[in-house]
């Protein structure tokens, strides 16, 4: 190789340095664009008590515990770093928080989430939990899929917080409050729009991963595993909020679910993809709920994209 072939070489690993030291997150950089445009809300420590806190339903995100709603990993777990940059990008609907993507670039993103993390010693002591492994394939929306989702969510008790028709009027529905002590208000899946999407694969990654710092839980596959013989039986908890038709369809459903015979004679495959059908199962009921919505409703609502 001669001499001026060696100058270009090193001058474009010179090169390829400095640019993947420009892409590294620069914290300080990150600080004054948090100072500039979140602390008004977040507050200059993080700790969710900006000066505009208090006009805002629901709260800002306080920072300093390290709990984050919309991750992909799995529940209690710290969020990724992309994580929060999606978070910050598309901002949250039914909230305050905005959409960054057309303000902030790559770059500041990634040096704004680099500052965040600094409010949560958490933070500095634990890594994210590996992310939840998603089905790469979104099965079809069938009715047999929505009925026993539907009576799934009666199973698992659902209604509790949601109401038995998804309408947020649960037994306990005005009794949740976050892991601060704030009053929330379950979505009602009819109307509001899902704070953490909702495509079908965005929901079935909130049943998978819940809602951190909420009294929403993650599900993880195993949760699906039961059988006729573990379901059939006393529905006192049913009987207080649904019709005695509605009781009597799902104990008629109940005693046609499968076996426990049946069940674990399948393959640990074949078991855990019918563990995950009964999630999505789930899945398209929750969003059964909003294609009933009225046309009235569907004409006249208003734009909750920056209102609670």
């Amino acid at each position: 190789m001669g001499k001026f072939q060696k100058l270009i070489m090193v001058g474009f690993i010179v090169f390829q340095s400095i640019g993947v030291a420009n892409n590294l997150p620069d914290i300080a950089k990150g600080k004054t664009i948090y100072q500039s445009n979140c602390s008004g809300c977040h507050g200059m420590s993080g700790d969710g008590n900006g000066p505009a806190a208090n006009v805002l339903s629901p709260l800002p995100r306080d920072f300093t515990k390290g709990k984050y709603l919309f991750r992909t990993t799995p529940s209690g777990s710290l969020p990724t770093d992309e994580n929060i940059h999606k978070t910050i990008r598309n901002g949250v609907t039914r909230t305050s928080m905005p959409a960054w993507k057309n303000i902030l670039n790559d770059q500041d993103v990634s040096d704004v989430t680099s500052y965040i993390k600094t409010f949560a010693e958490k933070f500095t002591i634990q890594t994210p939990a590996p992310e939840v492994k998603l089905p790469a394939v979104v099965p079809e929306k069938t009715d047999e899929l929505v009925q026993d989702g539907q009576m799934l969510y009666r199973l698992m008790e659902c209604f509790s917080c949601h109401g038995p028709e998804g309408n947020a009027d649960g037994p306990t529905s005005d009794e949740l409050v976050n892991d601060w002590g704030n009053p929330i208000v379950p979505p009602d899946f009819a109307h509001d729009p899902f704070k953490g999407g909702s495509d079908p694969i965005d929901v079935y990654r909130t049943f998978s991963t819940g809602l951190t710092g909420t009294p929403m839980p993650g599900y993880d596959d195993d949760i699906f595993g039961f059988a006729r013989e573990d379901i059939v039986g006393d529905y006192s908890n049913l009987e207080a909020v649904y019709s005695e038709n509605e009781v009597k369809a799902f104990d008629s459903w109940a005693r046609n679910t499968i076996t426990g015979d049946e069940l674990y004679s399948k393959s640990e495959e074949d078991m855990y993809a019918y563990f995950q059908m009964r999630k999505w199962a789930l899945v398209y009921y929750v969003l059964d709920q909003r294609e009933k919505e009225s046309l009235i409703f569907k004409l006249f609502k208003k734009d909750y994209e920056l209102t609670q």
